[in-house]
């Protein structure tokens, strides 16, 4: 389930909607209305919040199927005439990163079911690009706007406060960005080793015990060397998913095989899948590139770690939404299940808090792909990890 508040969440009452009743799928709802199953799930994903999309069939949680009106006739290809298509850049398919100037703020919502149990996890975040190299490497500063809630407060338990304190030293955090927009380092280690020797100060002055301790030791341990931070931060949901790739060439079929990797719990239960990544051919409603991923899997490795017998399987879904003109990220809504005798489920939310612009779309964005083949060397060059 997403975690939205509902303050947050549009109003289905001004649409026409179908109540979904148990065991109701897709393709039966479609039967009984005499609509085909795939102008149902267009005409719905087109106006519905991004945690209701229907992808293969219904969330288990959706309650309300969005219906076009009685009298208007909605078929694909009246759509098409008045969406417009995606426009790559001066590549053929091909959606570049392209992040210059890029001074975004985020809302970043998590939401962490296990069994019947759910924690939630809100913050701010803002991602700022600083600088890139002749070969299109890119540095950007991740800062942390707010202050971490859990299940809507501030951190009140030792362990939280103390999770909080030391994950402060992080921000702002410098990471290393290649040209698919998949961040491979951390640029500023030496400066968040030395916020620790303060930080370190007011955590002894604010708690003693051998617990602390203990928390003081596995964070120097982990901020030991750059490899041994990179390594820890390696499953931070938010770097993995906003930096996640989606920027690259797509062929002609507009689809890609992506070898996904997804921690469902951080450091312990981590999935891998051949996704299908896929950009669809026009924008959607609000004018947005819309990126889907979505995979199956089942791994024996976690059959060992959990000692069951079942077979496991699970699913990862994600939709990326890019703005058109300069392809940056606007919003992602990704879900994770893992099923196992007390199954796993991890939603997160990303969205773009900076004020709302109206998404226009120039014509065949001559002046981005301009300004692009302007800096004809961007992108070009072998790939340098530093």
């Amino acid at each position: 389930m997403y975690y939205i508040n509902e303050s947050e969440v549009p109003s289905y009452d001004n649409y026409r909607t179908y109540k979904i009743r148990k065991g109701d799928t897709l393709q039966s709802v479609a039967s009984e209305l005499g609509v085909e199953a795939q102008e149902l799930r267009r005409y719905h994903n087109m106006r519905c919040n991004i945690p209701d999309l229907i992808e293969a069939d219904f969330k288990s949680y959706l309650e309300l199927l969005i219906l076009a009106p009685e009298d208007i006739e909605v078929t694909t290809s009246s759509v098409e005439t008045v969406r417009k298509r995606v426009v790559f850049g001066s590549k053929a398919f091909t959606i570049p990163f392209y992040p210059i100037n890029i001074n975004n703020s985020y809302k970043v919502k998590y939401a962490i079911e296990k069994g019947d149990k759910v924690k939630k996890i809100e913050f701010d975040v803002s991602v700022k690009w600083l600088r890139a190299d002749k070969n299109g490497i890119c540095f950007f500063e991740i800062d942390r706007l707010s202050k971490v809630l859990i299940d809507g407060s501030e951190a009140d338990t030792k362990v939280d406060v103390l999770a909080e304190m030391a994950s402060s030293i992080l921000y702002p955090m410098q990471v290393v960005v290649d040209q698919n927009g998949n961040w491979i380092d951390i640029f500023n280690y030496q400066t968040i080793k030395e916020r620790w020797e303060d930080e370190k100060i007011k955590v002894l002055d604010y708690y003693d015990g051998k617990q602390v301790l203990r928390y003081i030791d596995a964070i120097e341990y982990t901020l030991r060397n750059e490899e041994s931070l990179l390594k820890s931060l390696s499953d931070d949901w938010f770097l993995k998913v906003f930096f996640n790739g989606v920027h690259t060439c797509y062929g002609s079929n507009l689809v890609i095989e992506k070898d996904t990797r997804f921690s469902i719990m951080p450091k312990k239960a981590i999935v891998n899948t051949d996704a299908e990544q896929k950009i669809e051919e026009y924008l959607d409603a609000s004018n947005l590139i819309v990126i889907k991923q979505n995979g199956e899997f089942t791994d024996e490795d976690l059959k060992e770690k959990y000692l069951i017998d079942d077979e496991i399987a699970g699913y990862y879904s994600a939709v990326y939404s890019l703005n058109p003109n300069h392809y940056s990220i606007e919003k992602i809504a990704l879900e994770c299940t893992l099923n196992i005798a007390s199954p796993r489920k991890v939603t997160i939310e990303i969205r773009n808090l900076n004020e709302k612009k109206e998404v226009a779309i120039a014509s065949r964005q001559s002046i981005f792909i301009a300004e692009e083949k302007k800096k004809d060397g961007f992108f070009k060059g072998l790939f340098k990890r530093y």
